[in-house]
């Protein structure tokens, strides 16, 4: 109780010190009622503090326990990780190993499809077809290359008169040689056409020689003939006689035809003018156009140059007579022997123009009065034209042969009667 003071109790009155007693005992009460509240908290305290800590055990059991199974979950995973990534690196390792064997089938494949069509078109076209990503795509570009193009005189004559099987004999020899040549100085065979053969130099793939690759190749086809020509008298055949035409010019140099049926080739104008200069050359010649002649005339020497009209060009062109190549002396061409004789007696007979593979309906007389092996001197009246250098006539000779040749000029060779030198193509 409050505000009374113990030492002086005496000074009290009963009454007043049962009141105090009253209010100590209340105050009593209550601090005892505290003191048993205070104690039920205690007690409540604790025991929701042994249970608080009976749940932390609990969660420290179950906390080990997940640590423990986590642990050994983690090792199984780890084994399993490491079964995995093994099993993995087989897999690689099997793909790789046979990822290698797929490389080498194909690169086996492909290598077989360069051997079989390798014998069709030429290595170099076929690489240009399997190693491009749009290598089978239809369509060119625009490219200047050199076109060598070479043709036999007169073997549609000879194909004429022997079987087929002796003239396939005797195209597969003279091809043979020829290809072995074109390859030497990389030239790409675009075909054969019977006796023909179509070389491109610069297509598909480019250097910086190429017309005069072109040109060299040629000299070497030409003195390969001697050889080629030992064999046919080995086999009791008639000489053969080559013509040469080149030129240089923009083509289209591509894919070509339809998508069942492609052919690797070149189209345009200059393709065709190259045909138009073959045609002019005899049997021997290398003729040459002046876009080829301005890329190599340093390098090159001539018998002669003329002017001709081709068919399909607007005016007169210059073509060149080659002879050699001036860093090369065993690439070089000896100059043709007309050895004209005067025969006994002069061979009457009735030749024609031929305008194209058309022979003119129109024949003229005339008569042959001096010959060689290779040429001849065609004697006419006064009252007939004198045909255009580098016509083709055709005649029948006195034992009914059929006879091809080409006009020729001749500076120095003069016989004094009106008519024309001949270079033979074909008897």
């Amino acid at each position: 109780m409050k505000g009374i003071n113990y030492s002086q109790l005496e000074a009290y009155s009963k009454l007043e010190l049962i009141q105090i007693l009253s209010s100590i005992k209340i105050d009593l009460e209550e601090t005892k009622e505290k003191n048993k509240l205070l104690n039920m908290m205690l007690e409540d305290s604790s025991e929701h503090a042994d249970s608080i800590q009976d749940d932390l055990i609990d969660d420290k059991k179950n906390l080990e326990m997940m640590v423990e199974m986590s642990a050994e979950h983690a090792d199984n995973l780890q084994d399993e990780l490491i079964d995995e990534n093994e099993s993995l690196e087989m897999m690689v390792e099997m793909t790789a190993e046979h990822a290698d064997l797929i490389v080498a089938e194909l690169e086996e494949k492909k290598q077989q499809i360069r051997n079989t069509f390798g014998r069709y078109i030429s290595n170099e076209i076929v690489s240009a077809i399997l190693d491009s990503d749009d290598g089978l795509q239809l369509g060119g570009e625009r490219k200047e290359i050199t076109i060598l193009t070479s043709d036999l005189r007169g073997f549609t004559q000879l194909s004429e008169n022997y079987e087929p099987e002796s003239v396939v004999k005797i195209l597969n020899h003279y091809l043979a040689a020829m290809e072995i040549i074109i390859s030497k100085y990389m030239g790409i065979i675009d075909e054969f056409m019977g006796d023909g053969i179509l070389v491109l130099f610069g297509a598909p793939v480019s250097t910086k020689n190429d017309t005069l690759n072109a040109i060299a190749c040629s000299i070497e086809m030409q003195l390969a003939m001697d050889g080629i020509n030992k064999k046919m008298k080995q086999w009791n055949y008639p000489e053969l006689e080559m013509g040469i035409g080149v030129h240089t010019g923009d083509v289209i140099v591509g894919n070509i035809g339809s998508e069942n049926r492609t052919k690797y080739g070149i189209v345009g104008a200059n393709v065709n003018l190259t045909y138009r200069i073959e045609s002019y050359s005899t049997g021997g010649q290398i003729l040459i156009s002046e876009a080829s002649y301005k890329k190599v005339a340093a390098d090159i020497e001539i018998f002669d140059s003329f002017k001709v009209m081709p068919k399909g060009v607007k005016k007169d062109i210059t073509i060149y007579n080659i002879k050699a190549i001036r860093s090369k002396p065993n690439l070089c061409l000896e100059s043709p022997v007309i050895d004209l004789q005067a025969l006994k007696k002069a061979e009457n007979i009735s030749y024609s123009i031929l305008n194209g593979k058309h022979i003119s309906a129109t024949s003229l007389a005339g008569k042959i009065a001096y010959r060689s092996k290779s040429h001849a001197f065609i004697e006419i009246a006064a009252q007939q034209l004198l045909p255009q250098a580098l016509t083709n006539i055709k005649y029948t000779d006195p034992e009914k042969q059929e006879v091809y040749a080409k006009v020729v000029e001749f500076s120095f060779i003069d016989i004094k009667v009106r008519g024309f030198y001949i270079r033979f193509t074909s008897n």
